[in-house]
């Protein structure tokens, strides 16, 4: 069984897969958009937000790359390299700075240790409300 279509350069019709249509880059393409959508429609729609922060961060890490290769006369390697370099130098500056600011002994990383285990009596909450001048409106 053939599959025909007609080409836009020659208007001729001609066998589907000998056409550029089913290239690596159009299937590629077609399995990220349905990724997508299926992403979008299911429970895990947040996860979209990081896919989108990681394409801005590698979009910026590249505008960053092209700029150090074109004013510096470095190969693509070497732009790689200063572009990231270049773009964890913000975040590492700030927690260098954080830790500089801290007084001595006072800096710990606390919310990257394991948490102690609750007792029953600590982890019991009272859901009734406490007032000072507590008056039913109802009684039994």
């Amino acid at each position: 069984m053939t599959f025909l279509v007609m080409t836009s350069d020659s208007g001729m019709w001609t066998d589907f897969f000998q056409t550029d249509f089913l290239t690596g880059t159009t299937i590629g393409l077609a399995l990220l958009v349905v990724g997508l959508v299926v992403t979008w429609f299911s429970a895990y729609r947040y996860l979209l937000g990081y896919f989108l922060a990681g394409m801005g961060y590698w979009l910026a890490v590249e505008g960053l790359q092209w700029s150090a290769v074109q004013l510096f006369s470095i190969s693509d390697w070497h732009g790689y390299v200063v572009a990231l370099t270049a773009s964890w130098f913000i975040p590492v500056s700030y927690f260098i700075y954080r830790y500089l600011r801290t007084p001595a002994g006072e800096f710990n990383l606390s919310s990257l240790a394991p948490m102690k285990r609750r007792t029953r009596q600590e982890s019991y909450i009272e859901h009734t409300p406490i007032y000072q001048d507590y008056k039913p409106r109802f009684h039994s």
